[in-house]
């Protein structure tokens, strides 16, 4: 993930940016961070309970379970 926040700072600090466009792109990029996490904690929420049920799936199918 740091790449992409890399690659984003340095597209908007080029020094050509007025004040409202440098502003405007930090709020995106909160956003950005935010709806990360988000997405990071929810799947995290979904492999946990995933984890806990893989008990319930028959032996056969386990096999789908694994990491790829």
């Amino acid at each position: 993930m740091d790449t992409l926040y890399q690659a984003w700072d340095a597209s908007i600090n080029d020094g050509d940016k007025d004040s409202e466009q440098l502003e405007q792109a930090a709020a995106a990029k909160e956003s950005l961070r935010g709806a990360t996490m988000e997405m990071v904690e929810m799947a995290s929420f979904h492999f946990h309970r995933a984890r806990e049920n893989q008990g319930k799936v028959p032996k056969e199918g386990r096999m789908c379970l694994l990491p790829a």
